[in-house]
């Protein structure tokens, strides 16, 4: 799948859509393109040993302050973990944590955002018709399908 292809199968979470680069740097691309969104985004990031948490973390605060961003949707095998650093790493607290993710020790993320970003894990490829989110902050979960 490539990026045409997704914006063939738009998804939404709420009234928000989902955006999905493959094979590419997801925070380069989305910031190319994000004064162009006409609603707010939720981008779609795997979690590699290669995009570690710290990393997406950094473009996550970097993206949601060029606007357009309300979110991100986490996924690979430690995306629980990786979401739980990067939520930290979005606070205003020096962070000192690990997990299966990655370690941080007196770790920070300056400046600030300004508002709340939504984290969502899932396990589901970003591909298959109807995709499982759970929402990092209330646990809850909800499904998206293609529109």
């Amino acid at each position: 799948m490539d990026g045409a292809e997704w914006r063939d199968a738009p998804r939404r979470v709420g009234d928000a859509e989902i955006v999905a680069f493959t094979d590419a740097a997801p925070a380069v691309l989305f910031g190319a393109i994000a004064h162009r969104f006409a609603v707010d985004k939720i981008l779609w990031i795997s979690i590699t040993s290669e995009y570690v948490a710290s990393i997406a973390a950094r473009d996550i605060k970097t993206l949601y302050a060029l606007g357009g961003l309300r979110g991100c949707v986490l996924s690979g095998t430690h995306a629980t973990a990786a979401a739980s650093l990067i939520h930290a790493l979005l606070s205003a607290d020096d962070v000192t944590m690990t997990n299966e993710a990655g370690s941080l020790a007196h770790a920070f993320n300056r400046p600030l955002i300004t508002g709340p970003v939504e984290l969502w894990t899932t396990t589901s490829a970003p591909y298959a018709a109807t995709i499982t989110l759970t929402n990092v902050a209330t646990g809850v979960a909800a499904e998206s399908t293609r529109l």
